[in-house]
């Protein structure tokens, strides 16, 4: 754990069908005091959008939840978290998950998109939630030790291991043989 706490992180697009504000409220919600928040996504942190100052709102008086712009390399940040939640309404192929399982981190789909959760669910490792007071409950088991297991450098090598099956090098022959195909006509 850096610093003692566990790194939890939502990185993209701080938008409402991304559901930024309900991840940050199951995350105040549950007991977290050996856990961070890391949401990394606002288009400004000085001019947000009415979405984001909601946001900035709910979550600034928590001192283990942090606030970011929009990075260039995502992967910098997601690389130094243990957990990468995806939360969108709507995420048809997934690429959250595939980032947090590259990286090491517990990749966690809560409520909704398919596509993070078949990911989830092929692989055998990440975590599928159906609602926001899953999510919270989830917390409070990081925060008592309750998914250690998950954390372990074996289980974090294991998971950018299974991401290679979901590479460009991979996928790319995939779609062209579907396309060359005709099935798209």
């Amino acid at each position: 754990m850096a610093g003692g706490l566990r790194r939890i992180g939502i990185v993209g697009q701080v938008v409402p069908h991304k559901r930024v504000l309900e991840v940050a409220r199951a995350f105040i919600d549950a007991d977290t005091t050996t856990c961070q928040l890391v949401i990394v996504g606002f288009s400004s942190v000085e001019e947000p959008s009415a979405y984001e100052r909601e946001v900035i709102r709910v979550s600034a008086p928590h001192s283990r939840i942090t606030l970011q712009e929009r990075t260039d390399d995502p992967n910098s940040v997601i690389s130094q978290l243990d957990v990468l939640i995806n939360s969108s309404v709507h995420e048809a192929f997934g690429r959250t998950i595939i980032e947090a399982l590259a990286s090491g981190a517990l990749p966690v789909s809560v409520g909704g998109a398919a596509g993070p959760q078949e990911i989830i669910r092929d692989v055998g490792t990440g975590v599928v939630l159906d609602d926001f007071g899953e999510l919270s409950d989830f917390f409070t088991a990081i925060n008592k030790g309750g998914v250690d297991a998950a954390f372990t450098q074996r289980e974090r090598l294991r998971r950018n291991e299974v991401a290679k099956r979901y590479s460009i090098n991979r996928l790319a022959p995939l779609y062209l043989s579907v396309l060359g195909t005709g099935a798209h006509e």
